[in-house]
Formats: C-alpha cells, sequence, structure tokens
C-alpha cells in the first residue's frame, strides 16, 4: 500500500479516537457507526473519502466480510509527493536556497520517524494534534482495501461447503445472513443485504453507478476462470495448499448469488 520509506499508513482507529478520545472499539463497539467514521475523518479534512468508504461497505457485502474493524482501513499520508513538490520549488529559486533542501528534506524525515516510535509507543493512539498537523502538511488519500479475508466461507468446515453447493436454499440462507462490521445506528451490526439497502437510499446515485458498473464488467466465464486458477501458480512443495475443488465451486456460487442480489436491489 506504501510505496515508498516516506509515506506512512495511518489506520482508521486513530481517526475515531483523535475525534473522541473516550472511544474504546472494545468496550464501545456499538458506536462503530458511518455517521461516526465519516464525523471522524472530517475533522481532520478528509471528508472528500466518504464515497470510498462507502464503497467498501458494497464490497464487504459483495463478498460476505465480517471483519472490517478500525484497523482494517486507513489513509496514506503522500510525505514523499509533498517533498517532491518542495524540491521543485527550491530549484526555482537560487543556488544557495538549493543547499539548504537536502539538510531540510532529511531533518524532516528525522522528525516523521520521531513521530512514529511516538505512536508506537502511545497506548491512547496517536495524538490528536499530530493527525491535525499530518492532514495539514501533506495530503492523504484513502487507502487502498485490505486484511479482507473474513469472507466467501473461509470458517465453514469442508462438510458445510458441500451441503450449500448443492443446496441452492442453504447457500442463500448463509449469504442472508452475513452481517457487516460497520452500523449505521448504535447498536447491534447490520446484515449486508439490509445495508445496501440502506446504501441504495442514502446515496442512490453513487449505489447505481456501482450497480451499472457491475452490470457491465461482471462476466460469469472470467469469475469461473478466475477462481479455478487462483492457486495455479503454486510451487511444487505447496500444492497441497491449493483450494479443494469443492471449495472453489462454493465461491463461485456464492459471488454469483451476491453479485446477483446487489444488481437486483
Amino acid at each position: 500500500m506504501i510505496e515508498n520509506s516516506t509515506d506512512t499508513l495511518t489506520e482508521g482507529i486513530e481517526y475515531l479516537r483523535g475525534n473522541d478520545s473516550t472511544y474504546n472499539p472494545n468496550k464501545d463497539e456499538y458506536r462503530y457507526t458511518l455517521d461516526f467514521i465519516l464525523k471522524s475523518i472530517d475533522k481532520f479534512d478528509l471528508i472528500e473519502a466518504e464515497n470510498k468508504i462507502v464503497k467498501m461497505m458494497i464490497f464487504d457485502a459483495l463478498i460476505g466480510n465480517s471483519d472490517r474493524h478500525q484497523e482494517n482501513w486507513g489513509f496514506i499520508t503522500l510525505y514523499q509527493n509533498k517533498f517532491e513538490e518542495l524540491e521543485k520549488k527550491i530549484n526555482t529559486e537560487k543556488y544557495y536556497i538549493k543547499r539548504i533542501i537536502p539538510k531540510f528534506q532529511k531533518g524532516l524525515i528525522k522528525i516523521i520517524h520521531q513521530l512514529r516510535k511516538i505512536e508506537e509507543v502511545n497506548e491512547n493512539g496517536i495524538n490528536k494534534t499530530t493527525l491535525k498537523n499530518q492532514s495539514t502538511f501533506a495530503s492523504s488519500k484513502f487507502s487502498l482495501i485490505y486484511d479482507s479475508g473474513c469472507c466467501l466461507g473461509r470458517e465453514l468446515e469442508d462438510q458445510k461447503i458441500i451441503n450449500m453447493t448443492f443446496d441452492n436454499q442453504m447457500l442463500k440462507a448463509y449469504a442472508s445472513k452475513g452481517l457487516s462490521e460497520i452500523r449505521f445506528v448504535n447498536g447491534k451490526k447490520p446484515k449486508h443485504f439490509d445495508v445496501l439497502l440502506i446504501i441504495q437510499e442514502k446515496y442512490p446515485q453513487l449505489f447505481k453507478s456501482i450497480q451499472d458498473r457491475i452490470t457491465i464488467n461482471f462476466n460469469q466465464e472470467k469469475l469461473d476462470f478466475l477462481i479455478q486458477n487462483i492457486d495455479s501458480q503454486l510451487p511444487e512443495n505447496l500444492k497441497s495448499l491449493k483450494l479443494p475443488d469443492i471449495r472453489k465451486k462454493f465461491i463461485i456460487k456464492l459471488i454469483s448469488l451476491r453479485v446477483e442480489k446487489i444488481v437486483s436491489i
């Protein structure tokens, strides 16, 4: 997610705590709502990422991911871009100023590394002032989605996989029970398919664009090929770790079912 040693990834929990220092994810799970997330990132001038967070929730509904907690999304602060921008400006100035930039950049990198050390030892998370300075000094972008492994029936034993693969009613029942970690109101986790209905109501244009995108791009043959060959390049000594054919068939049917559900809303 980070292309160089200068940029930094800040996880969502830091922004939530930066907004409300009393927030404890272990005790206040019920408070983990989309509204709380948006208010928190808005406090640090990152609200332009709202649509990407909503898209992330739709993606989780598509794969059935139930573990999008506060440390499974974040923002990348683009320090490297800022350094390059400063260097470009300096290069248009007089020679004696050009000689300053390497020292300035090295000093700034030291400060960043020092802040990271503080982050590692600070039990209460990153200091609110540090987050504000971070977002003020350099631009940030919503990170690529990561750690989405709690999905696609990974918790199911083999016999369950076999049963659901050949029983469409069982498969539909399983898919309908999937829960979203991110809530819309304080309380219990909502079902993924209920999340989709709420997103459609709150973000109609965005949701329609996702539906259209899926309709245009989804191809059953390509999905089959992708899943069937996802482990085809494993080295010989790891062949025993390949996904069983029945599990691949289950994943294909489950994704197809979820795609159908999203498009039909």
